[in-house]
């Protein structure tokens, strides 16, 4: 730090490592006279990659492989630009090694084992473990794994890229590899879940917990979220992580299908009526408190109405609204606009 401090123009100073201590990450802030240089920016563009392909493989490029073009543009996706995974799948075409097909294959498979070759199993699995993260940072992988479990992996020298809004990510080449065949250790991935959801990442968290079959703990943290974020997360990535939950867990939870039903009312109605039609379907098959059942009578009878049954929908939200309790506004307000726009339009 101090000599970086000490240099002055015309001089410059470049600093070169897989992390940079607090100090330098400050004066890297800064400007000159440093130049600071992360792993994403060592990464090959499909130029370079290109450029590195064809100088060392050059009769390698099988066209029966496909063209040259579109071998190099298979070995840049895998390798996601990784310089030393590049030049090393250069370097198996260049003797007569087979394409690599899949991201768990071939030169980046290969790579990603050497670099862990000088690893304890405890490192390894922490890496792995990490590698189910969508997301990394020092808070989320302290809180999943322990303290220290990131410097694990900047010190293995995978490829992290860390973004501008903090969140650093594994390559998805990488992260497909290091997952496949492995389960995360228990407890990662609900801990992890937790952090994101905390952190207004509730997208990162609900695909982490779907993907790893936690229904009962997706549909859990979606129910307790705040009434905004369900609309945040989209109609395409609530229907995928809806229909990914089986009735049996989403049953005693029939108020977060009236939730997602109303976050997509002007974005989808379609898939609004759907899920209201599942939730008046599951009521119809169990026990449900009067609350969440008048909540789904009031969604029931907007559907009705914009399908001009009027006089049914009517019916409904009138009972609703002589039944409904002091603290039930979202419910009382919305039976009650409806029956006003059902009056109005009827007068006309």
């Amino acid at each position: 730090v101090g000599l970086v401090e000490r240099c002055g123009s015309p001089s410059r100073l470049i600093v070169v490592g897989r992390r940079l201590g607090r100090d330098l990450a400050a004066l890297a802030t800064a400007g000159p006279p440093g130049s600071f240089v992360t792993a994403d920016d060592l990464r090959f563009d499909l130029a370079e990659s290109t450029e590195v392909l064809r100088g060392i493989a050059a009769r390698g490029l099988d066209p029966a492989a496909g063209s040259a073009a579109d071998v190099i543009d298979i070995l840049h996706r895998l390798t996601a630009g990784w310089p030393a995974a590049v030049a090393l799948a250069g370097a198996r075409l260049a003797v007569g090694g087979h394409l690599p097909t899949t991201a768990g294959s071939g030169s980046l498979a290969e790579l990603v084992e050497r670099q862990l070759d000088g690893s304890d199993e405890r490192s390894r699995d922490i890496v792995r473990d990490l590698a189910h993260l969508p997301l990394l940072s020092a808070e989320v992988t302290s809180q999943a794994i322990g303290p220290g479990a990131l410097d694990v992996l900047l010190d293995v020298g995978l490829p992290v890229r860390f973004r501008p809004d903090g969140w650093g990510e594994i390559a998805d080449p990488v992260r497909e590899h290091l997952t496949d065949g492995h389960r995360p250790s228990p407890g990662v991935v609900e801990r992890a879940a937790a952090v994101y959801a905390r952190r207004g990442e509730l997208l990162a968290a609900a695909i982490l917990l779907s993907r790893h079959g936690r229904t009962d703990d997706l549909v859990g943290m979606l129910s307790t979220a705040s009434p905004r974020d369900p609309s945040a997360l989209g109609a395409p990535s609530l229907r995928v992580l809806l229909d990914g939950i089986d009735d049996r867990s989403i049953a005693g939870h029939l108020d977060l299908l009236v939730r997602v039903a109303r976050a997509v009312e002007g974005i989808d109605p379609p898939l609004r009526t759907t899920w209201i039609d599942r939730a008046r379907h599951l009521a119809g098959h169990g026990s449900v408190p009067d609350r969440v059942a008048r909540a789904i009578a009031t969604e029931r009878a907007r559907d009705l109405s914009r399908l001009h049954q009027m006089d049914e929908a009517i019916e409904i939200l009138d009972e609703v609204l002589a039944r409904c309790e002091a603290d039930e506004l979202t419910t009382r307000g919305r039976a009650s606009l409806s029956l006003g726009l059902i009056r109005l339009v009827n007068e006309q």
